[in-house]
């Protein structure tokens, strides 16, 4: 029962009150994705090259049961509109084993003027890179660009 979860939903981010509280949260570093901002919001998609994407892993085994496991699942699919197509949930492998991840469905994102790539959403969101350095950091190989973290 993990979720990886790299934009909106990470801790600070736009949507992330809307995550159950769980004290099992980790940064870490993903391949098999590339991640792109489209202004207030990011995006990934699945990569066949060694791109990377930084995001936080939130482990909900021994905290959610499988019926509210099943329960926030529906909220994001019904969040993330996958009703109508515009992700798909999916699975990734992470340090920490496989996460479930919402990753973008179809070509429509390009057609975005402000489509820029990138590879950790706290660089662009500071509300999110204020909240990054109160995370576990495991990984010393992951590098969290935040202001905090440069100095």
């Amino acid at each position: 029962m993990r979720l990886f979860v790299y934009g909106t939903l990470r801790t600070g981010g736009a949507l992330s009150d809307i995550l159950p509280h769980t004290d099992n949260v980790h940064i870490c570093e993903v391949s098999g994705v590339c991640m792109y901002s489209l202004g207030p919001f990011p995006i990934i998609i699945e990569s066949h090259e060694e791109e990377r994407v930084v995001g936080e892993l939130r482990d909900y085994t021994g905290v959610l049961s499988d019926l509210e496991w099943d329960l926030l699942l529906r909220e994001l699919d019904y969040c993330e509109n996958v009703k109508d197509g515009l992700y798909k949930r999916s699975n990734i492998d992470t340090p920490h084993g496989k996460a479930v991840v919402y990753i973008v469905n179809g070509t429509w994102w390009q057609h975005s003027n402000i489509v820029k790539p990138i590879t950790d959403w706290a660089v662009i969101d500071d509300t999110v890179a204020k909240m990054v350095p109160t995370l576990v950091k495991e990984n010393s190989d992951v590098e969290i660009r935040t202001k905090e973290q440069k100095k």
